[in-house]
C-alpha cells in the first residue's frame, strides 16, 4: 500500500471564511436570478455534484431559503435537489472519469423546462463540469449556471467556467476538507488544508473572488 501523503498543518481557508463565502454566493445567486427571471415562482433544481460538494450543496441550499435573507427581498425558488457522481481522482492524480446519475425519465423531470444550478466542490482540468454540462443540456434546461468552491489557477482544459466562484488556489496544491478528499479521508474538515508538500514560487495559496477572502495563512512564506 502506498503511504500517503502528510496533511499540512497550514490552514488556508478557515470555517468561518468558508460559511462567509456560501452567503455571498447565495447572495450573488439570489441576485441573478431576481434580475434575470421574471417569474414570481422560479423552478429550480439544484445539482450536487457528490462526494465532493456535498457539504457545499448543503450549506448552500439552506441559504437560498427566503427565511434566511435579512431583508426578505429576492426570488422564491420552487427547489429540487438532486446528486450525481463522477469519479476521476485516485489519491492526488486524475484517471478515467465515470458518470452516474439518475434514469433518464428521472433526468428529464428534474431538467427539462428548469432552471438549473450545477453546484461542484473544484473547478481543475474542467472534464468533470464539461461533462456534466453536456448531461444538463441535453434535457434542454431554461438556463444553466455553475458554481464551484475553488478554482485551480492555469488548470483548464476544457473552456468550460463557473458562473460563481468562492476562492482561486494555487495549480499546483492539493486541498481537502469541507467535502474535499484524499483517497477517501478528510472530507469532514471544516477548514481547507492541503497535502504533500505547499509550492515554493511565492505566489498565492488562496485568492477570494466574492470578497470572501480566507483569514488562514493563504500566501507561503
Amino acid at each position: 500500500m502506498a503511504k500517503l501523503l502528510p496533511l499540512t498543518q497550514r490552514v488556508l481557508i478557515d470555517a468561518e471564511a468558508l460559511q462567509a463565502c456560501v452567503r455571498t454566493l447565495a447572495t450573488r445567486i439570489r441576485a441573478e436570478y431576481r434580475t434575470s427571471v421574471p417569474e414570481e415562482e422560479i423552478p429550480l433544481s439544484v445539482v450536487i455534484a457528490m462526494n465532493g460538494a456535498f457539504r457545499l450543496g448543503a450549506d448552500l441550499v439552506g441559504q437560498l431559503d427566503p427565511n434566511t435573507w435579512p431583508d426578505g427581498a429576492g426570488p422564491r425558488f420552487r427547489t429540487q435537489i438532486s446528486t450525481v457522481r463522477s469519479s476521476s481522482y485516485r489519491g492526488t492524480s486524475a484517471g478515467p472519469m465515470t458518470l452516474l446519475s439518475d434514469s433518464p425519465e428521472q433526468l428529464r423531470q428534474l431538467f427539462e423546462d428548469r432552471h438549473v444550478l450545477l453546484v461542484d466542490d473544484i473547478l481543475d482540468t474542467g472534464r468533470t463540469l464539461a461533462e456534466l454540462r453536456k448531461l444538463v443540456l441535453a434535457y434542454r434546461p431554461r438556463s444553466l449556471r455553475v458554481c464551484v468552491l475553488l478554482e485551480k489557477e492555469g488548470r483548464n482544459e476544457t473552456g468550460v467556467r463557473a458562473d460563481y466562484v468562492g476562492f482561486r488556489v494555487h495549480r499546483d496544491l492539493f486541498v481537502v476538507g469541507y467535502g474535499l478528499d484524499y483517497d477517501g479521508l478528510y472530507r469532514e474538515l471544516n477548514s481547507i488544508r492541503a497535502v504533500g508538500a505547499l509550492p515554493q514560487d511565492g505566489r498565492p495559496l488562496v485568492e477570494g473572488v466574492l470578497g470572501a477572502l480566507p483569514t488562514g495563512d493563504s500566501h507561503d512564506r
